[in-house]
């Protein structure tokens, strides 16, 4: 009895240790090697430059949205925060609806060749008084803090393009402000998105996510940031966000849907 309990006695101390090397390690790895710039490079999108799997899913959700109404407005490619990983995006605008569609696929290098991370599409709406609602199929828990100004809406589980888009315009007329919506002007989409961008990352660094390292002109998680954005992709949070995702998105779903 005593040979036993020293043993689960040892295997349950290696077990904390794991614990600790993944949750103390993974956001201290967070925290000194990932960057953002405020001015990422956007490259024009090309066959030559887009692995196959991107490509497969960009051009059929680029057509679905293109159904709806959208007209295209270009396709590029943004390095990401990590080596070896890569975004590729498509841009689409709805003039009737006053409303921008974005296809996104993340991909990193695995053994010499580009794999899939994820894929998603967003609708957004933004307004005179920057109010912005955004409609996406994003799997993933996010990662950074919510602002009442940019209303978030997610269907994970929603692969069907034209119904993430109904929901979307029944969003607006259930949440969204009685006020003029804004377009980003023809030819200038690109400077929009980037401007986005950058003021996503001034916010969550008035938030206390991001800081500004001035030496190396990029922004870096905090400690508080870096722990905040790891443990919500660690297991089990990570599992049990999702699950709630799931279950938020399924009750108003069907109200949408149904009104």
């Amino acid at each position: 009895m005593g040979e036993l309990a020293t043993g689960d006695r040892n295997v349950l101390i290696g077990l904390l240790c794991i614990l600790a090397m993944v949750y103390l390690g993974a956001p201290l790895v967070i925290l000194f090697t990932m960057t953002t710039s405020p001015a990422p490079r956007f490259d024009e999108m090309t066959a030559y430059n887009t692995p196959p799997a991107a490509q497969q899913y960009i051009n059929s959700m680029f057509y679905a949205i293109a159904d709806l109404g959208f007209d295209g407005v270009g396709g590029y490619v943004m390095g990401a925060h990590f080596k070896n990983v890569v975004s590729y995006l498509t841009m689409s605008s709805n003039a009737a609806r006053q409303v921008t569609a974005v296809v996104h696929v993340c991909c990193t290098l695995v053994s010499d060749e580009w794999k899939l991370q994820s894929s998603s599409v967003e609708f957004s709406t933004r307004y005179a008084d920057k109010t912005v609602i955004d409609t996406n199929n994003v799997a993933i828990p996010s990662v950074q803090r919510r602002v009442s100004s940019h209303k978030v809406f997610k269907f994970p589980e929603e692969n069907d393009v034209a119904r993430l888009f109904r929901m979307h315009c029944a969003i607006e007329d259930r949440f969204g402000p009685q006020l003029p919506k804004c377009l980003p002007e023809k030819g200038g989409e690109l400077a929009a998105l980037k401007d986005d961008l950058r003021e996503s990352c001034d916010v969550q660094t008035r938030l206390g996510m991001m800081r500004w390292d001035a030496r190396g002109e990029v922004y870096r998680p905090t400690v508080f940031g870096a722990f905040y954005m790891t443990w919500r992709l660690l297991f089990p949070l990570k599992q049990i966000l999702a699950q709630m995702e799931k279950s938020r998105a399924r009750a108003l779903g069907k109200t949408l849907l149904a009104g």
